[in-house]
């Protein structure tokens, strides 16, 4: 399995999405792929799932785990954010604090 970052104050493992969809034979899908959810994280309260996929934070095109973490690196705790994430074929829009 690709290895998965968690970031600590987001809760949640993260990998390049690319690698997994390819592998798993569904073409490839840019964004973070979210492994693992921390219970009571703000990745859990925001709504994400193991399986889901980041495509954009706060208005920042995601293509890869590492923008994902650089975005993040980038809020203050206490700061908002605004997540676009695909679940299957769809596309979710959510908000939360970090």
């Amino acid at each position: 399995m690709e290895q998965q970052r968690e970031r600590h104050s987001f809760g949640a493992a993260i990998a390049d999405a690319s690698k997994i969809t390819a592998r798993q034979g569904l073409g490839i899908t840019l964004g973070a792929y979210v492994g693992n959810v921390r219970p009571g994280s703000v990745a859990q309260m925001v709504g994400l799932v193991p399986g889901d996929i980041i495509t954009e934070i706060n208005m920042q095109r995601v293509a890869t785990a590492d923008d994902l973490e650089q975005a993040l690196s980038k809020i203050s705790k206490g700061g908002r954010i605004s997540l676009v994430f695909l679940r299957g074929n769809k596309t979710f829009t959510t908000e939360g604090t970090l």
